[in-house]
């Protein structure tokens, strides 16, 4: 289980954006393309990989899609850290397309990440949802 931000005006923000209203909201903000852009590219290789019936007849969307994550420029693609302690900070994937995700080892891990998703979620404009 975990939770995803959707966008309240239905807009994903691109990756610049979502890196400026963390760093106003939180103390440590900290961004890897080089990883941002691997995990972009292995999504790309994962859509190509699966057989059209996988995309219950929205294949061609799909390689679309595809071949706009291959074109992304760098830093269109982000993994970015952020919280106010370096002990308590979250990573998220920032993905053109896609909305944010956060994943939880535990129930505990769970409660523990929460005021930290949920000033993302307010500063992102989004509401948190479950997944």
């Amino acid at each position: 289980m975990g939770h995803q931000l959707n966008p309240r005006t239905g807009a994903i923000l691109p990756a610049a954006e979502v890196v400026f209203r963390l760093q106003k909201e939180f103390r440590i903000v900290k961004t890897d393309a080089a990883e941002g852009m691997r995990q972009a590219l292995g999504m790309a290789a994962w859509i190509e990989r699966m057989p059209a019936r996988a995309f219950f007849g929205r294949y061609e969307a799909a390689l679309a899609r595809a071949g706009r994550l291959r074109a992304l420029a760098p830093g269109e693609a982000l993994v970015v850290e952020f919280g106010d302690e370096p002990d308590r900070a979250l990573r998220i994937y920032v993905i053109p397309e896609e909305p944010i995700k956060f994943g939880y080892a535990s129930d505990e891990h769970e409660v523990q990440c929460r005021p930290l998703v949920e000033r993302c979620a307010r500063v992102l404009d989004c509401d948190v949802v479950l997944f």
